[in-house]
């Protein structure tokens, strides 16, 4: 009977596609709303660019496929989305599970383990199972929160300091290894990029500005780099964007399934721990995605 009930018609209907649009229209929609959705898409946007091609660096991938993704993902949210406060954009909790894909299977396999990803997410919502994430204890998120923080952190020092590695290794104590090896290569250029901008994003707060720290980090970072390069200092273009990309489909040979792969399907279980504005307005979503929206 349970069973049933999960395949009941109820269930499938449960998650009903533009539900925030068709809300934030039925509440009423007017200039002032407009407005201020555009001064915080445009804040979103200018912050999620840069960081989304850094973390496409970070997870071993092209930069530009970040681009691409931030851009098409923040579309689909906006128009699909089951809430009228959803705030989209590249999280770096994903670089810890992303780089191992990518080292192992490639570009291929990355795409075809966020398409099965995506799959089980949907499943996850028709079936309402995001009320599981209340029996995970607080221990195992704090330590898995801080556990990314660190390798993140340690993934930051090759290019802060400017080292030269060939390849990095898939795994923290081979990474390590690597940094202390290759610190005799420090680059002072590069260095001296990465303190100013680290300067800009942690004291940019103190002069009570409206404009988040992000966005003057990145501008003065990247004159700082032009200015190095004017005065001789090797400037590194790392790609070139065309105009049109054509679009693939992801190989399904490339990813095989086995007992080993199965552990990086995890990318559909991380944004079950991500927080959510929803819970902080009065505003409640219709639907029910595998997440805690259910009040």
């Amino acid at each position: 009977m349970q069973l049933k009930a999960l395949f009941s018609k109820n269930v499938f209907l449960a998650v009903k596609p533009f539900s925030a649009l068709k809300d934030a229209f039925r509440a009423g929609y007017g200039k002032q709303q407009l407005l201020k959705d555009i001064i915080a898409g445009l804040t979103v946007g200018i912050i999620a660019i840069p960081l989304s091609m850094a973390l496409a660096i970070a997870s071993g991938v092209p930069p530009q496929h970040g681009l691409y993704t931030a851009i098409v993902a923040g579309i689909a949210i906006a128009l699909l989305g089951g809430s009228r406060f959803n705030i989209s954009g590249p999280t770096a909790a994903f670089v810890v599970i992303l780089y191992p894909i990518t080292q192992q299977f490639g570009i291929s396999g990355l795409f075809m383990a966020t398409l099965l990803s995506g799959v089980i997410l949907l499943l996850m919502a028709l079936f309402r199972l995001g009320r599981l994430i209340e029996y995970i204890p607080l221990p195992v998120t704090l330590g898995f929160t801080c556990g990314i923080g660190i390798t993140i952190g340690t993934l930051q020092i090759k290019d802060f300091l400017g080292l030269s590695i060939e390849h990095m290794p898939s795994h923290y104590i081979g990474k390590v290894s690597a940094i202390v090896q290759a610190l005799p290569t420090i680059n002072l250029a590069d260095s001296a990029v990465g303190i100013l901008t680290l300067i800009v994003l942690t004291q940019w707060h103190k002069l009570r500005l409206a404009i988040p720290g992000h966005l003057p980090a990145v501008i003065i970072g990247t004159l700082a780099a032009l200015l190095l390069g004017h005065f001789g200092f090797p400037l590194l273009l790392l790609v070139r964007l065309s105009n049109t990309h054509s679009p693939m489909a992801p190989s399904v040979m490339v990813f095989r399934m086995s007992y080993r792969n199965l552990s990086y399907l995890g990318i559909s279980q991380m944004p079950k721990g991500k927080p959510f504005t929803g819970p902080l307005t009065e505003f409640r979503p219709y639907c029910q995605p595998p997440f805690r929206w259910r009040y």
